[in-house]
């Protein structure tokens, strides 16, 4: 009976589980960028989203107050995959239960940006490219309700 050498069988298991270990992400790159509104105020608050137009992976980020964002695909700011994307910008503001209790929130994006179809904005990923995007959004009209 013959014996493997012990460095063949290493050699062997270390090749087989670098093939076969994968976990089948796609590779991200850093994005990141600014929302603004068309005479420059920062949008304060929101959630971006990128919607990959050929794998089905959302990268998305949260707006900070001076309107900046980072994107995350599958961990917070790991970036977005390559390729051409749609995107979304959502707000989210809930009501304060308390009427003695006001913030001032600012304007809102108008409501098209909310989603993929409508909003307008496309994006393109580049590997190992400065993906830095400026996204300039029109407000939110405030229509009011008359009797």
């Amino acid at each position: 009976m013959r014996f493997m050498p012990l460095h063949f069988l290493a050699c062997f298991l270390g090749i087989a589980f670098s093939a076969g270990c994968s976990d089948g992400r796609l590779p991200t790159y850093p994005v990141s960028g600014h929302v603004t509104f068309e005479n420059g105020d920062p949008v304060p608050f929101g959630i971006v989203e990128f919607q990959s137009m050929e794998h089905p992976l959302n990268a998305r980020g949260e707006i900070a107050p001076d309107g900046s964002f980072q994107l995350g695909t599958y961990e917070e700011n790991d970036g977005a995959i390559a390729g051409k994307h749609r995107a979304a910008i959502s707000q989210l503001l809930m009501a304060d239960s308390d009427p003695e209790i006001r913030h001032e929130h600012g304007d809102f994006v108008a409501q098209r940006y909310a989603s993929y179809e409508t909003s307008g904005l496309e994006f393109v990923m580049e590997p190992d490219q400065d993906n830095s995007f400026s996204i300039v959004v029109t407000r939110r009209v405030e229509q009011s309700g008359g009797s």
